[in-house]
């Protein structure tokens, strides 16, 4: 005995090529949407940052030294004691 496999009807042939084609638009949608993102927000977020010194180091070539006096209060028991 032969046995077949029964035939998709049309509307499920239908739906399983819609999905491939959807499938297709996601993909573009995606890179547009993240095209867009980019060059709209991070670029130029980017280009007025890359000026900064975040961390402060073009002060450090003048200066010789990395070392920053502390704005802290002197050292003492009662205040070792209580942490927070």
């Amino acid at each position: 005995m032969s046995e077949t496999t029964p035939r998709k009807p049309f509307y499920r042939k239908l739906y399983e090529g819609w999905l491939t084609i959807a499938g297709h638009f996601g993909e573009v949608q995606t890179l547009a949407i993240l095209g867009i993102t980019y060059v709209f927000m991070i670029g130029p977020v980017s280009v007025f940052m890359a000026r900064k010194d975040l961390l402060h180091k073009r002060e450090l070539h003048a200066a010789g030294s990395a070392w920053l006096d502390a704005d802290s209060t002197v050292p003492d028991i009662a205040r070792a004691k209580r942490l927070f």
